[in-house]
């Protein structure tokens, strides 16, 4: 279907922020008939509720994904009964079944960091710097995990501050946190981000947080910027967090039918690169040989939404991979086309 007078077609016409919306809502709107009106009023509390809503429609890709091969979708009320465990939802065309079980990280599992309090903390510290004249690096080293409480926030934020205006270089909180200040005073001279923005690139590693602010932009570019920077000096425990996830989603299948395991990770670009000797890869064959039994057929990870605009072309895309378990028998039924395109 095309606009009448852009010739564009009726998605691309759309306002961007309406496209992912309505795409969301028409996958609803098929799968609902597989759902009980207790599953559907529990997505419908989850979507009007949740501020991160990827997750739920990573579920609702999955499923669509195997109603558009021909099967029909049933989703599982909550067992009733005590320690009984059911997959998210079953697929069925024809004799053939298949156990589907979705898995959801957030942005902070298994991180020594949470991103929540990192960016309070540097919030609360650009309120408090001297609004001119000020530029460098606060660096927050902490032992483990970042420190969640609002009186260790307000401790932090008051020591340092004094440090601050004390030109100290260098202080211990309490619980053991270092906190290394290189900071100058330049007056009246306007210096731009450059070094400091290099730095956050060349300083940057999975177990850190960093925020850049300053009071006045040129061309675009912070002037007079501070970098706070928070780093654990244990690294984080991403993988072991989603490995549990899959030993838990192992757990409430049947062991009678092919079974999938789709895992969503959250602000994953592309996934390119990771099927080939990576954490992930090994993470994933050492549950297969540990926990995949045979009817479990595969596992996926998908990510956030991108879209993509050409002319008059629009493009949903949801970067994803797959791990199939060499373990798997083809007794609990034939190989599955996990993603669109796949061979």
């Amino acid at each position: 279907m095309t606009h009448r007078d852009s010739g564009r077609s009726f998605a691309a016409s759309l306002a961007p922020e309406m496209r992912g919306p309505l795409s969301n809502a028409g996958s609803l709107r098929t799968l609902e008939g597989g759902m009980s009106p207790r599953i559907r009023a529990d997505y419908r509390s989850r979507i009007l509720s949740g501020d991160y809503l990827q997750p739920i429609f990573f579920e609702l890709d999955a499923a669509m994904h195997l109603w558009q091969m021909g099967y029909a979708i049933q989703w599982l009320d909550p067992p009733t009964a005590p320690n009984q465990r059911i997959p998210e939802f079953i697929a069925r065309r024809g004799d053939y079944e298949i156990e589907v079980e979705c898995k959801a990280k957030t942005i902070d599992a298994g991180r020594m960091i949470s991103r929540r309090n990192f960016y309070r903390l540097a919030d609360a510290l650009r309120e408090g710097l001297p609004s001119t004249g000020l530029t460098g690096t606060i660096e927050f080293l902490v032992r483990k995990r970042f420190p969640t409480s609002t009186e260790w926030r307000e401790t932090a934020i008051l020591e340092t501050l004094q440090a601050v205006r004390a030109g100290t270089e260098r202080l211990m909180l309490e619980d053991g946190t270092e906190v290394i200040l290189d900071l100058r005073n330049v007056g009246n001279l306007e210096i731009p981000a450059t070094e400091l923005l290099a730095k956050a690139r060349v300083g940057g590693n999975p177990y850190a947080h960093q925020a850049l602010f300053g009071p006045r932009t040129q061309g675009g570019l912070a002037v007079n910027a501070v970098l706070v920077r928070a780093v654990s000096r244990n690294p984080d425990r991403f993988l072991d967090n989603v490995y549990q996830d899959l030993k838990d989603a192992a757990e409430q299948f049947s062991g009678s039918k092919c079974a999938v395991i789709h895992c969503f990770v959250p602000e994953i670009q592309s996934f390119d690169g990771l099927q080939h000797a990576s954490a992930l890869l090994n993470m994933t064959a050492q549950f297969f040989k540990k926990h995949g039994d045979d009817h479990i057929y595969a596992i996926t990870y998908g990510s956030d939404v991108t879209q993509f605009d050409a002319a008059t072309v629009v493009t949903m895309s949801r970067p994803g991979l797959a791990f199939k378990n060499p373990n798997y028998d083809e007794k609990y039924g034939p190989q599955i086309r996990l993603f669109d395109g796949e061979d």
